[in-house]
């Protein structure tokens, strides 16, 4: 079990508290100063009584032992998901990928990477995007280079950058 504010042995970094979703787990905040602002906004609340099926409603200052939280509000988190899977698991492949290139109804195209085609460019449609095994993997494929990967992977090769920056550029909104 990872433990919030914990510290990860290689990277150093802090583990954050989380959240989980139907889409995935995400982080409620990114840094640990705005961890604690969310942390403010928990609430006190008792505990059930032993068994019984319904909480039990006695003052706090009477029951200094039992002690849970509780949101006061319904949960909310950081709309960019914590990690590059996550991301991808979050977006719709055939939306991502057809703003670059134009697919079929099949999710077929000319695959943008010109540089393994001969003449520097697709004439045959050997692109193919399609709805990932698992949430946020490979997603699309190009036949005569026999290359493929997730929308992540699919942005990194069509930009050429590294994947910090294009990771930093996804969370800062300069690539959609």
């Amino acid at each position: 079990m990872r433990v919030p504010f914990g510290v990860h042995r290689l990277t150093g970094k802090r583990y954050p508290f989380v959240v989980w979703e139907p889409s995935g787990i995400f982080p409620i905040a990114t840094s640990i100063q705005a961890a604690l602002v969310w942390l403010e906004g928990l609430e006190q609340t008792g505990m059930f009584d032993g068994g019984a099926s319904t909480p039990t409603r006695t003052p706090l200052d009477t029951r200094q032992q039992e002690k849970s939280f509780s949101l006061r509000s319904p949960t909310t988190h950081l709309a960019f998901p914590g990690s590059i899977r996550a991301w991808c698991a979050a977006q719709d492949p055939l939306v991502v990928i057809g703003r670059y290139v134009v697919l079929g109804s099949r999710g077929q195209g000319c695959c943008p990477f010109g540089w393994h085609h001969a003449g520097g460019r697709d004439e045959h449609a050997s692109f193919k995007v399609y709805t990932p095994g698992v949430p946020g993997g490979y997603c699309w494929y190009c036949y005569v280079w026999q290359q493929g990967g997730s929308v992540f992977d699919f942005l990194r090769y069509y930009y050429g950058l590294d994947v910090r920056t294009l990771w930093r550029q996804l969370q800062e909104g300069v690539i959609q």
